[in-house]
């Protein structure tokens, strides 16, 4: 049976028409990363417990869902937060060989604080396209 991550992939490709999928590139903020200023106003807040440094828990006040999240360092947009489900979708991905990418018009520096806590990608893209670095040769 397959995963939850292959099942979505497939649908995508199918309504697409797309047979094979060897790259996926992903913008970061807004996308992969969301922050609490702009969720905050859907009933969505980030709570941080000071017991899991590094870590949130993101909940919709309307339904009571929660997420554990991994806490990204504070930038120009405040505390974002990137769900654990999303890394697991993302290994999936890679799993299967598809190659992974990040893309945002955010600063290398600010690129590169937070690349340890985002799923492992191929390469990222920062400075809206200026600047493009590749994850070193075997690494998950």
């Amino acid at each position: 049976k397959p995963s939850r991550g292959e099942a979505i992939l497939r649908s995508i490709c199918t309504r697409m028409g797309v047979t094979k999928v060897r790259a996926v590139f992903s913008d970061l903020d807004g996308t992969l990363c969301h922050f609490d200023r702009d969720t905050r106003k859907h009933g969505v807040v980030t709570e941080e417990d000071p017991s899991t440094p590094g870590e949130a828990t993101v909940r919709n006040t309307h339904t009571g869902e929660t997420r554990r999240c991994r806490l990204l360092p504070t930038s120009t947009m405040g505390n974002g937060v990137v769900s654990e489900e999303t890394v697991r979708l993302v290994g999936e991905l890679r799993k299967a060989g598809v190659l992974f990418v990040v893309v945002s018009g955010a600063r290398t520096s600010t690129i590169m604080k937070r690349l340890p806590l985002l799923p492992h990608v191929d390469a990222a893209v920062s400075e809206t396209g200026s600047r493009v670095m590749y994850a070193p040769q075997g690494e998950q």
